[in-house]
């Protein structure tokens, strides 16, 4: 997982079909578009301003905001992924993070009952990953206290990563 810009265009009304594709193509000349959904615009952070300069030559407002792209395709999306998130138009899968938090789910020591813990935390989940050792999940950010109070009763402990 990387954290990532959205950028979201306020296109103005009445413009021809072509003003869109138009501006994508000035982007595509200046920076890289990870993905996209309508007109939010997934970007690495180091490529925003770039294309918010082609964005403010054609005289398009803009908002960017912190986003948190899953970029492990094991990640399982939870029943509350469409509060949180956006399956872009490639298949990218991006949280907001505003809304959401991420981190990582670890063993302080041979006492630590990770597997009750994730039980736990599963329940509260928006994306959760679990690959080899590592279990990593994404909850609503307002939640970040009672998840770091499970992981304490089940002696683990929860790296914040975003």
């Amino acid at each position: 997982m990387k954290q990532v810009s959205g950028i979201q265009m306020q296109l103005p009304e009445g413009k021809l079909p072509g003003f869109y594709a138009q501006i994508i193509k000035g982007i595509a000349e200046h920076a890289a578009i990870v993905d996209r959904s309508g007109e939010l615009m997934f970007a690495r952070e180091e490529h925003t301003e770039a294309i918010n300069k082609v964005l403010r030559h054609y005289k398009v407002d803009s908002t960017t905001s912190s986003w948190l792209q899953l970029t492990d395709s094991e990640w399982s999306l939870g029943r509350l992924w469409d509060d949180y998130g956006i399956t872009a138009r490639a298949g990218g899968w991006f949280a907001d993070l505003q809304l959401a938090a991420a981190g990582n789910l670890l063993a302080i020591d041979n006492a630590s009952e990770t597997e009750q813990a994730w039980l736990q935390i599963e329940e509260h989940h928006i994306a959760m990953l679990q690959k080899d050792s590592r279990r990593s999940f994404v909850v609503d950010r307002q939640l970040s206290e009672l998840i770091d109070g499970i992981a304490r009763a089940y002696r683990c402990h929860v790296e914040w990563l975003f």
